[in-house]
């Protein structure tokens, strides 16, 4: 939520929600996101096989275009 208030995000794109075998987690951040930001929301998905093993299990990402 820092990187998006710092960064800003490019509101033409929707923001992502990911995870690793958490989706309740992920659910809850998104929340967090829409109590404090107006998007498109594209979704949350899970993180694939590759990048998941080095991630581990739990982790929660977003994934946005950088304005």
């Amino acid at each position: 939520i820092e990187l998006l208030k710092a960064d800003g995000f490019d509101e033409n794109y929707p923001i992502y929600i990911a995870h690793t075998n958490d989706p309740v987690e992920a659910q809850e951040f998104e929340e967090s996101l829409k109590q404090e930001f107006t998007y498109t929301s594209g979704g949350i998905n899970e993180i694939g096989s590759v990048v998941g093993t080095h991630a581990g299990p739990g982790a929660v990402a977003v994934i946005f275009f950088k304005k």
